[in-house]
């Protein structure tokens, strides 16, 4: 394929849609760069995030906004309507865009799109990353996210204290 310039999306856990412009040649790192800078998040924070093929259930209900303080086994039909599969974490040597074309649907036929999430796990660098609110944000979907799938395991009396904390707006 010969090198265009392209439009690609890219999403955050609560999915919301990033387009960025570029050659189907940018590298991962080049394209997470370019989202950050949508996201204010600053530049030295980018290697941070990583790009992941993602795959979603059909029956996705939407945007991820809130914890669930309820009794529901994480098992149910909460769990279905939000299944998401992390496929692949794009290298940073990989074209995002070269990537997504080869791969287009999952081996079930389900669609693929780019996500950026953390890609780290030193909470020293987390603790830098809540002071910017483009970071912030990020991880607060993220999390979110994670929770109400069952990636992050919390008991209902957890739910409870993290849904009051996100009533009153407190992302960290």
């Amino acid at each position: 394929e010969r090198t265009k310039e392209v439009e690609l999306n890219v999403y955050l856990m609560n999915d919301q849609k990033i387009t960025i412009r570029g050659w189907t040649v940018l590298q991962t790192q080049d394209v997470i760069e370019k989202v950050c800078k949508q996201l204010g998040i600053p530049n030295s924070h980018a290697s941070h995030f990583g790009l992941f093929l993602v795959q979603r259930a059909e029956r996705n209900t939407g945007q991820i906004t809130s914890i669930t303080t309820g009794n529901e086994d994480l098992g149910d039909s909460n769990m279905n309507a939000n299944r998401m599969t992390l496929v692949k974490k794009l290298q940073d040597y990989e074209s995002p865009y070269i990537s997504l074309k080869s791969h287009p649907t999952s081996s079930t036929g389900q669609k693929l799109k780019l996500v950026l999430r953390k890609a780290c796990w030193d909470s020293r660098i987390d603790s830098e990353l809540f002071k910017h609110k483009g970071s912030l944000n990020v991880l607060y979907f993220q999390t979110l996210s994670d929770v109400e799938r069952g990636w992050i395991s919390a008991d209902p009396e957890i739910r409870k204290q993290l849904a009051n904390m996100q009533a009153i707006g407190a992302k960290v």
